[in-house]
């Protein structure tokens, strides 16, 4: 039957096999050729694991959606030193004009943000009493520049004797909240710029010089969208509304 398999007499396999014998030189050339095959594919694969472990897959945790994260952006900055003549206007002596510089840092820090946006934070926020389909919410860079302010009073009881730790109990508590705040913010940002020590001939000593360039947030961009979306107006703690906000990703404590 046409197409049917069928057995081959033994004559002819044998004949067949010696057809396809391969010849001695061409052999050896296959052999060369399968050989410099590995040893690509073998450097291929060292390479593409070099690259796959080096750039280590970011994890869940670090993608928690935040309002502003469209605005953010790297920018290279340089600290003050803080001594002599390289201050600046938020450091002592205390006054009217360095309160007003201070309070001016996070006074949008409070913010007013859609449904549809507080829906894709990590937790569930409040909902604004009178403002249907808005909710309340602030970026924790306000929050820390509220509690490093309030440590900054702390340390001139003098002229702040309501954040006189030493006195007054809710300035003792306060302060020991906004301390645990600013190590846990510094250890979770964690700065990787290299602080480096140089010889100054001057001192006859060798120095630390913490005047180097550091990758920052630009907060002029942060800044502008707290104002863009400020919440105006008191926020009425005291008036709970019914809502039915389900957040997108998975839930934090």
């Amino acid at each position: 039957m046409t197409g049917a398999y069928h057995i081959l007499p033994t004559d002819d396999i044998d004949s067949d096999d010696k057809h396809s014998q391969p010849h001695p030189s061409h052999s050896r050339f296959s052999r060369t050729v399968v050989v410099l095959l590995a040893i690509v594919l073998v450097e291929t694969a060292a390479f593409a694991t070099h690259v796959l472990y080096s750039r280590k897959p970011t994890s869940s945790a670090t993608k928690l959606y935040s309002p502003a994260q469209d605005v953010v952006e790297d920018i290279v900055q340089f600290y003050a030193g803080g001594f002599g003549d390289d201050k600046t206007s938020f450091q002592i002596p205390s006054s009217p004009g360095l309160d007003g510089a201070w309070d001016a840092l996070y006074q949008h820090g409070i913010s007013r943000i859609p449904k549809s946006v507080a829906a894709q934070i990590p937790n569930t926020t409040s909902p604004i009493p009178g403002d249907p389909g808005f909710y309340i919410a602030e970026l924790d860079v306000y929050h820390e520049l509220h509690c490093l302010n309030t440590i900054r009073k702390a340390l001139d009881p003098v002229y702040y004797p309501e954040w006189d730790i030493t006195k007054v109990q809710y300035a003792r508590d306060h302060i020991s909240h906004c301390v645990e705040w600013i190590r846990s913010s510094i250890m979770c940002h964690s700065d990787i710029s290299v602080v480096v020590w140089q010889w100054d001939a001057q001192a006859n000593y060798t120095v630390p010089k913490t005047n180097v360039p550091h990758t920052c947030r630009n907060f002029d961009a942060i800044q502008e969208w707290a104002r863009e979306n400020s919440l105006e107006g008191d926020f009425d703690f005291t008036v709970h509304v019914e809502d039915n906000l389900e957040v997108y990703q998975e839930k934090w404590r």
